[in-house]
């Protein structure tokens, strides 16, 4: 991608999409309840601030290092291709468990 092709709005949108923050909200809420009592709305203030740094974090590296490749960019770009490739890898493997611990957590309960 050319310098530029990724406006702010746009970094921003595709940070907070890959992260599924919504999901997490539905999926873990009863955990969150179950241990934290009375200090749940404590719980999900600094569950916020911690995504707002990672959310920040990404977007000024989606900034930097405008890239398609996501987090593969990122790192290919500091590491080179084969820590890149192995993290590309990774994450799919991520995506899959996360997708599939959810319905399980939920079916759980």
């Amino acid at each position: 991608m050319k310098k530029g092709q990724v406006s702010t709005l746009g970094a921003l949108v595709e940070e907070i999409a890959a992260m599924a923050p919504a999901c997490d909200v539905v999926a873990f809420i009863t955990s969150a309840i179950a241990y934290a009592f009375a200090l749940t709305p404590l719980a999900f203030l600094l569950a916020t601030l911690a995504m707002y740094l990672e959310v920040n974090t990404l977007y000024h590296l989606a900034k930097r290092h405008s890239s398609a490749g996501g987090y593969y960019g990122y790192v290919a770009n500091a590491f080179g291709p084969t820590p890149a490739t192995v993290v590309g890898l990774l994450y799919v493997l991520y995506q899959v468990t996360s997708t599939a611990a959810i319905p399980t957590y939920i079916g759980g309960l």
